[in-house]
């Protein structure tokens, strides 16, 4: 996700994107087990849009085995520095492998990759340590937690080597009839002198046919600086 501190140079995230969406397109060819997501999720001082797949690597299945993950995004943020209003456009590419094991209570998945992003600033700010594209590692675990009477509890974090950037997202499913499934969702981003949370309300598995769902979400996002507004979302998953 953002960080405050970061600025770039459009073609090249633009380029940076192009290529991440081609090794998508090459990756899709051949084999039949494969997930895709796409969403985005709008507040009064932050936007969010995400395109990634997912898709089985060395003879391992999306259940167990190795896994490659490619993302791309673009996001838009504001913030305060030396009493100035900075307005960020930021571009990201993402491709990352992992691996992921089954275990007694659900599934643990942990990802090694490389993320390529650059951040436009508005006015310009010298004093941001993270400006122009920048590649990074960065890492990524993942668990899904199974509960009594069908619940489980979604976990997700991920760090950003160098930037010592941080997301992280928990999330309580309760089933519901027809496939559906709601629950809570928290979030916390940020990096050393930047910091998000939110806190919020999910409902998921609306079926769109030939295998597309559908998810929706809504809730508060605290920002620091920015004060408390209210968030939407909304994402789409499906198998091909």
């Amino acid at each position: 996700m953002a960080s405050k501190r970061s600025r770039s140079i459009l073609p090249r995230s633009r380029y940076g994107c192009s290529l991440i969406l081609s090794l998508l397109a090459g990756a899709a060819q051949g084999d039949p087990e494969r997930l895709w997501l796409a969403g985005a999720e709008t507040a009064a001082s932050n936007q969010y849009q995400y395109a990634g797949l997912l898709l089985p690597a060395a003879g391992g299945h999306l259940g167990e085995g190795l896994r490659q993950r490619y993302w791309a995004d673009r996001l838009t943020y504001r913030y305060e520095s030396g009493g100035r209003t900075i307005r960020a456009e930021a571009y990201g590419a993402e491709a990352a492998l992992g691996y992921a094991a089954t275990t007694r209570h659900g599934v643990v998945a942990g990802y090694l990759g490389v993320l390529y992003r650059d951040t436009d600033l508005r006015p310009e700010d010298p004093g941001n340590a993270a400006r122009g594209g920048q590649f990074r590692l960065k890492a990524q675990l993942e668990n899904t937690i199974r509960l009594a009477y069908g619940r489980e509890v979604d976990l997700m974090a991920s760090y950003i080597v160098g930037q010592r950037g941080y997301w992280g997202r928990a999330r309580l499913r309760q089933p519901l009839d027809n496939g559906l499934h709601t629950g809570p969702e928290f979030l916390l981003q940020g990096d050393p002198e930047y910091r998000v949370s939110q806190a919020g309300w999910f409902l998921g598995g609306l079926s769109l046919g030939t295998g597309v769902e559908l998810g929706l979400k809504a809730g508060v996002r605290m920002q620091r600086g920015e004060g408390n507004h209210g968030y939407l979302g909304v994402e789409f998953t499906g198998l091909f």
